[in-house]
């Protein structure tokens, strides 16, 4: 779903208008909350790093975790050290960094731009929205609070889907006579 019409939606659910900039920054707001909650919106990406044995390097500002490091032969290396930010390794050499970060950020304007999570939690992107924009104008709103609650059971529920849907359910057929 392209972010014009999420933040549509989010207007339909908080009963006023939202400003565009308003709607993207809380749309990035709802991306991040979706990246921190569930593992399934991380967005696998990878780094080639040419290292000076113990030199620290610098990860992306969007990196959350490390997923596989690997040297240039293509095997598995565990002699690494990060601090959340950095990383450096025990020896020379030429190293791919596989890890994960956050979704990029949408900017007001691209109104087509697509929010890069997996498209099953789009729908729950306009329940951040308009949760925010109802809480910011009254902090007791039972009705921002629903829908905050929905957002994040939401996102927690399409999470555990796309967990399981790598694993094939082989079904047996029923016999008929």
């Amino acid at each position: 779903m392209i972010s014009k019409y999420i933040i549509e939606h989010a207007q339909y659910h908080a009963i006023q208008t939202i400003s565009t900039a308003v709607g993207y920054v809380l749309l990035n707001e709802a991306l991040r909350e979706v990246a921190t909650e569930c593992p399934k919106g991380r967005i696998p990406d990878d780094i080639t790093i040419t290292a000076v044995s113990k030199t620290w390097y610098v990860l992306p500002t969007t990196f959350i975790s490390i997923d596989n490091v690997t040297n240039s032969d293509s095997k598995e290396v565990t002699d690494y050290e990060t601090d959340g930010a950095r990383i450096k390794f025990e020896e020379d050499g030429t190293y791919k960094v596989e890890y994960k970060r956050m979704p990029v950020e949408i900017a007001k304007g691209l109104e087509s731009a697509v929010p890069e999570i997996p498209e099953l939690f789009h729908s729950k992107l306009k329940f951040y929205i308009a949760a925010r924009v109802r809480m910011n104008f009254n902090h007791e709103d039972g009705e921002g609070a629903r829908l905050l609650a929905e957002f994040y059971n939401g996102i927690r529920s399409v999470n555990t889907t796309l967990s399981k849907g790598k694993h094939k359910k082989v079904m047996p057929a029923p016999l008929w006579r």
